[in-house]
């Protein structure tokens, strides 16, 4: 209710088109937009929201007007976090709160990447990629040696696979376990930027697939 206010007391005043969201807030409704937004961060790892269209308010307004007032790290967080918002709102456009599905989009266009990874160059595929396979049946893991020679591979099997080398790393146990807590196991074993996980029958044809996928 007092975000609700806020916004239509505080920040309804028309703004050029030039403007980020084409409204203005007053220094107070500014302030208070900031509060809140930050209070949405701090609140946000610990529970959810039920009003999708105030969250969508305080954000984009605390990244609109008062962006250099927050860390890289509460920028970036109030960009996911506006995102899943956006997501979530409750027909935005035609309801009494003044920003605008359009004005936020256009927002999100002008701001930095949220994440920005660095670019990877990829010389040796085979000290590169890590292939993560839960369950492995022998058919599978013959056909993985078949196509991928060398290449690290961590599996789930219910025996050694023969001829494998030294390049593959087993669990016994995984058919007996959830496979969600076989992949987090398996991951503390990866030394590789690269990873790759098999579910099912689902695997590249060779070296040039997994070439590509490494270079999406």
């Amino acid at each position: 209710g007092q975000v609700l206010r806020l916004a239509k007391v505080e920040c309804r005043y028309d703004a050029e088109d030039d403007e980020s969201l084409r409204i203005r807030c007053s220094p107070q409704g500014l302030a208070a937009a900031l509060d809140g937004a930050r209070l949405v961060l701090e609140l946000s790892a610990e529970r959810t929201f039920a009003c999708a269209n105030g969250v969508v308010f305080l954000l984009s307004v605390a990244l609109a007007y008062g962006r250099d007032t927050l860390s890289a790290g509460e920028a970036a967080r109030a960009q996911v976090l506006l995102w899943q918002a956006l997501q979530e709102n409750f027909m935005l456009d035609a309801s009494v709160w003044p920003v605008k599905t359009f004005d936020i989009l256009n927002l999100f266009d002008k701001s930095p990447a949220t994440l920005r990874f660095p670019a990877v160059e990829v010389e040796d595929l085979i000290s590169s990629v890590t292939l993560l396979v839960p369950r492995c049946p022998a058919e599978l893991a013959a056909a993985i040696l078949d196509r991928f020679p060398g290449l690290r591979v961590i599996a789930g099997v219910e025996n050694e696979v023969p001829d494998a080398g030294a390049s593959w790393s087993y669990f016994d146990d995984a058919w007996e376990r959830p496979t969600g807590a076989v992949l987090n196991r398996m991951l503390e074993g990866v030394e590789t930027p690269f990873v790759l996980v098999v579910m099912g029958a689902a695997l590249p044809q060779g070296m040039k697939d997994l070439e590509r996928l490494v270079g999406v």
